[in-house]
Formats: structure tokens, C-alpha cells, sequence
């Protein structure tokens, strides 16, 4: 990798790949030592670099990634992300439940914060987004 723009784009594809990476922790509130298979080779293909380079930054950045805001991709980043991602069953317009916590008190696993998951058997079901612009959008919605 070339230092600062290839660093760059790790780091903002790495933050997209959150919501994914959040949908398979039970806790969220440190980033895993490793991410999933799946993200690895996602990043691997976006960026044309081996799985070992990936994992590599991943380790030296997961805590900046983790703290990171959420990224605005450009349509560029968009488009390299649904080209590797949606093959593995990972989209950048995906819809992934806004909580994994019962939201009801008297229910067995409600939780006041939505750090540590409750509810982790997600459903998946595939779907099509369409836009006001000339194309659709393939997407994953998943359920608990």
C-alpha cells in the first residue's frame, strides 16, 4: 500500500463495513481484534491488496476505525464497496435493525444501552431499493 491514499481508503471502506461487523458482536463497545472473513476479503478486493496487508491495518487502525464517525462515501467508494461486498452478502445500502435490545423494560433482554446484544439471530432477506435515480439498488435487510 502507498502510504496516506491508499491508508485513507482503508480506513473509510473499513468504516463502512460497521454496520456489518456490529451485526455479528455480541459487544460492541470495542472493536474486534480481527474482522470477519468476509470483511477482509470485501477490503481485500475494494483495494487490491492481499488479506494478510488488510489484516495487518486492521490491526494497526482498528481502534481509529472503531472511534471513527460515520463515513459519507463518495460514489466511487460506493460503487468499489457494492462491487466487492453485495458478492458476500454485504451492501453499503443494506438496512440493519437500529437496535439489538429488546426495547420493552419487562422483556427478558431489554438492556438500557445497545452495547451488549440481546437479540442476535438476524434474518436476512434480500431485496431491491428503488431509487429516483436510473438504477436500483440491491440490498440485505436483516431482522432479529
Amino acid at each position: 500500500m502507498s502510504m496516506i491514499p491508499d491508508l485513507t481508503a482503508f480506513v473509510r471502506l473499513a468504516c463502512m463495513t460497521k454496520p456489518f461487523i456490529h451485526q455479528c458482536m455480541t459487544d460492541i463497545r470495542h472493536p474486534p481484534i480481527h474482522p470477519p472473513e468476509v470483511v477482509v476479503s470485501l477490503l481485500a478486493g475494494a483495494l487490491s491488496q492481499d488479506p494478510p496487508t488488510i489484516l495487518a491495518c486492521w490491526v494497526a487502525f482498528h481502534q481509529v476505525i472503531w472511534t471513527h464517525g460515520a463515513v459519507l462515501p463518495t460514489d466511487q467508494e460506493i460503487e468499489v464497496f457494492n462491487r466487492h461486498g453485495l458478492v458476500r452478502g454485504i451492501g453499503y445500502h443494506n438496512l440493519y435493525p437500529p437496535t439489538s435490545v429488546c426495547q420493552r423494560p419487562e422483556c427478558v433482554n431489554y438492556r438500557d444501552g445497545d452495547e451488549v446484544a440481546t437479540l442476535t439471530d438476524s434474518i436476512r432477506y434480500q431485496h431491491i431499493v428503488d431509487n429516483v435515480i436510473p438504477d436500483i439498488t440491491p440490498t440485505i435487510h436483516h431482522s432479529m
